[in-house]
């Protein structure tokens, strides 16, 4: 049931899982239902990752250091964070997901360069439904966001190249 791949440098491909209802005793072997670390020209893209038991304590879909990544079209649902990615640089992207029931928050962001966030639904978190900490130059826009237990937008610090409209 899960997906790790580390150190894959172009067109690594994670699409059309149907990752749910796994039990309990892969919690203690997995951080992450799909994890994808240190790749380029990587895309993650219409999977559904949701977990039937109450207390699932992992990351949906994990995206760690990626160049010209994309993680688009996927549903994430019951899981710790929904969708989390770290370090994303040169025209990454993150949209189109739709993030919803999630115990912390729906999709969280962290120190990404050039990466536009658009078009994601995200609802009925516990925490903040779009967490962004540390975007530079990129762009957050149209995206859906709505019954958080926190932020909506939890967005810090702010940069001079980040455009932010529409949400």
């Amino acid at each position: 049931g899960n997906t790790f791949v580390k150190g894959a440098r172009g067109g690594v491909i994670v699409m059309e899982n149907n990752l749910g209802g796994v039990g309990r005793l892969l919690e203690f072997f997995f951080n992450s239902r799909i994890d994808i670390q240190t790749v380029s020209n990587c895309s993650v893209f219409a999977n559904t990752v949701q977990h039937a038991t109450p207390g699932w304590n992992a990351i949906g879909i994990n995206v760690a250091t990626g160049w010209s990544a994309r993680v688009y079209d996927n549903v994430c649902a019951s899981n710790n964070i929904g969708i989390q990615v770290k370090q994303f640089m040169e025209e990454s992207a993150v949209h189109g997901n739709v993030c919803f029931d999630n115990g912390s928050h729906g999709l969280a962001v962290t120190d990404a360069v050039s990466c536009a966030i658009y078009n994601n639904t995200c609802f009925r978190n516990g925490g903040d439904n779009l967490r962004v900490e540390g975007i530079v130059d990129g762009a957050i826009c149209h995206n859906t966001l709505f019954d958080s237990g926190r932020y909506g937008l939890f967005l810090n610090p702010l940069s001079a190249g980040l455009t932010l409209f529409n949400n």
